[in-house]
């Protein structure tokens, strides 16, 4: 499940981002219809995943319900019929209920180095969500090339604050490929632009290349990806030995 689930958050994150860019009228439609694509392919699969698990009925439900979510509010995109924010904030919502799978997964899982392990992954994407926010919300800002509110500078800036926050935890300070996204050049590109767009809030006309932007923050929002999937792919070896350990000790069946 965590697998098929890390996919499905990574796809929605870029499907939020150019539907953001869509509806600001950065890209067209068929860019985006590529990218729901994609991401219909994994959405298939967490909807077959869930409905045969263990997990609580509630939560079953609820995890289905974001997947139906994510039908709904493209009808809305496609018609244009939703704002940009509101759009950014649904899938937002629907991403944030995604990533409580792992924590559900740390919660029930009896093999102490795999919950740890959950909680260091759930660190890691918490930092990789806040990018892909920042992604949609800075994209959007520069596709617009107008003024922003108040409201939307204090978004922009929690959001970057939030990815930097995350990734200098205490907890991945000795990841090296987290580090490596901080210290990239795609980073650094966009901590440049993100204090030009602060710095020209007021007055818009900020000079710079919506869908550059969008492509050197995937390269660096793909680091932390690359860093979220050997984190599972490590959960998943350590839990296949910690399971192939304890079968050897089960008594014979006589």
């Amino acid at each position: 499940m965590i697998n098929v689930v890390t996919k499905i958050v990574h796809e929605t994150q870029k499907e939020r981002g150019l539907s953001g860019a869509f509806l600001a009228g950065g890209i067209d439609q068929f860019t985006l219809s590529e990218q729901r694509k994609l991401n219909d392919i994994v959405l298939n699969k967490l909807k077959t995943l869930i409905e045969s698990s263990s997990l609580h009925a509630e939560y079953k439900d609820d995890v289905i319900r974001q997947y139906i979510n994510i039908k709904e509010i493209r009808k809305s995109i496609d018609a244009k019929q939703v704002t940009t924010q509101i759009a950014l904030k649904s899938y937002s919502a629907i991403i944030a209920r995604l990533l409580q799978i792992e924590l559900e997964v740390a919660k029930n899982t009896s093999f102490a180095e795999v919950a740890g392990g959950l909680r260091t992954l759930a660190i890691i994407e918490d930092a990789k969500e806040s990018a892909g926010r920042l992604r949609a919300q800075m994209t959007s800002i520069l596709t617009t090339n107008e003024a922003i509110s108040e409201t939307t500078f204090d978004n922009v800036v929690g959001l970057k604050s939030g990815v930097d926050a995350n990734v200098a935890s205490r907890g991945l300070v000795l990841d090296s490929m987290t580090n490596e996204s901080k210290k990239s050049s795609e980073w650094k590109i966009v901590s440049d632009t993100f204090r030009h767009i602060l710095s020209n809030s007021k007055i818009g006309n900020y000079g710079q290349s919506a869908s550059d932007f969008f492509n050197h923050i995937t390269t660096a929002i793909n680091i932390l990806s690359d860093a979220v999937t050997a984190k599972k792919d490590t959960l998943i070896e350590t839990a296949d030995k910690l399971a192939d350990y304890g079968n050897t000790l089960q008594p014979s069946s006589l």
